[in-house]
């Protein structure tokens, strides 16, 4: 019998349940070689055929999407410190009388007086507003009753200087005319935009330092601007004072003020592509 022959025989009777050599070592050694090979065959078609629907599955979803971008985000602020160059305040006058007319006509020629010397200093008509004229009458509390005396009348002037030593002019001089009250000195900007886009210049400018720094760190470089948001703090701390004069004005040393600094600060937030 040939060689051929007798391997065909033996992997016969080793599958053939009336083979009576089927529990012989070798019939089951090459067995349990068969059942191997196909476990591994089939372990390799699970995971070749999982990998497939996944590729296939992450190209369907980035199927008109762009690829994910590196992006970097960095926030910065400027500040801009600037002295006033305008002043707001009101000078008010207060006159009484046992008429209303006559508390008017006491009034009026007060505030005429004043009006004329604001002028004479250099105020123009347009930053001379009159407001809150009132006429209230008076009363006498003291023997338990009320008992009408007279009337009260008064006004404010609503001043706009474009010049801050103008403000103690104004003062001294209203004291001397009758004015009865000054409120509200307010120390301001002008233009204050000059200052935001100073204080806006020195924050991007700061922030694109930042962003540069951090880049390289990371080994990258800056790209475009993807956005840009900016966000403005203002500290004005004017002066605010008030002085109260009595009826009949006062005659005393002009006042010296100090309108100090405004400052702006204006924050930002870049994020810049990453290459």
């Amino acid at each position: 019998m040939t060689e051929d022959k007798k391997d065909d025989k033996f992997f016969h009777c080793c599958f053939s349940e009336d083979c009576s050599v089927k529990n012989n070592f070798w019939c089951n050694f090459a067995f349990k070689i068969l059942i191997t090979l196909l476990g591994i065959l089939l372990a390799y078609l699970v995971v070749y055929f999982g990998v497939l629907i996944r590729n296939n599955i992450k190209e369907y979803y980035h199927i008109g999407q762009e690829p994910s971008e590196r992006v970097l985000q960095v926030s910065a602020s400027g500040e801009v410190k600037a002295k006033p160059d305008k002043a707001t305040l009101n000078v008010g006058v207060e006159t009484s009388s046992t008429t209303v007319e006559a508390a008017q006509d006491k009034n009026t020629s007060t505030t005429n007086k004043l009006i004329s010397e604001l002028k004479n200093l250099g105020i123009e008509e347009k930053n001379i507003k009159t407001e809150n004229y009132r006429v209230d009458p008076e009363y006498d509390y003291s023997e338990g009753e009320r008992e009408r005396v007279g009337y009260n009348v008064s006004q404010n002037i609503n001043l706009e200087l474009n010049d801050t030593d103008m403000a103690s002019k104004v003062i001294n001089m209203a004291g001397k005319v009758g004015a009865t009250d000054i409120d509200n000195l307010q120390y301001d900007i002008q233009d204050p935009e000059q200052l935001k886009q100073k204080a806006r210049k020195k924050a991007i400018k700061k922030a694109k330092r930042k962003a540069k720094m951090i880049a390289g760190k990371l080994g990258g470089r800056l790209g475009s601007v993807k956005s840009y948001q900016e966000q403005q703090e203002k500290d004005y701390r004017p002066v605010r004072e008030s002085f109260s004069m009595g009826r009949g004005g006062r005659d005393s040393a002009k006042p010296k003020l100090e309108p100090g600094t405004n400052k702006v600060s204006v924050s930002v937030n870049l994020e810049y592509n990453l290459k």
